[in-house]
């Protein structure tokens, strides 16, 4: 297994099949922390990255079990940056507000 660090944008693959990226807040035993994934997905143009946890607030610490980890990789540069884009997009975006009558 690659060596893990905190504060470091890793892929993960889950046993699953699912691909995601996020950046690792804390490191135990059994559980990896993460941090604002984003869900890897193809398209036309190449792989794109989408809000890994809709109704999940991504800015805080997210546990992710081990057990269901198939694959932990370091991160090519442009799919980094794509990660780095949409995460600062999604911060600079207001929260919406639901409306009720």
């Amino acid at each position: 297994m690659i060596q893990i660090y905190k504060d470091t944008i890793y892929s993960f693959k889950l046993l699953s099949g699912e691909e995601f990226i996020a950046k690792v807040d804390d490191i135990n035993q059994t559980d990896i922390h993460i941090l604002n994934p984003l869900s890897i997905t193809l398209t036309a143009q190449g792989p794109d990255t989408l809000p890994g946890m809709i109704a999940g607030d991504m800015t805080k610490p997210m546990q992710l079990n081990k057990s269901a980890i198939a694959v932990i990789a370091h991160v090519q540069e442009h799919i980094q940056a794509s990660y780095e884009q949409g995460i600062e997009e999604m911060h600079a975006e207001k929260p919406k507000q639901v409306l009720t009558e």
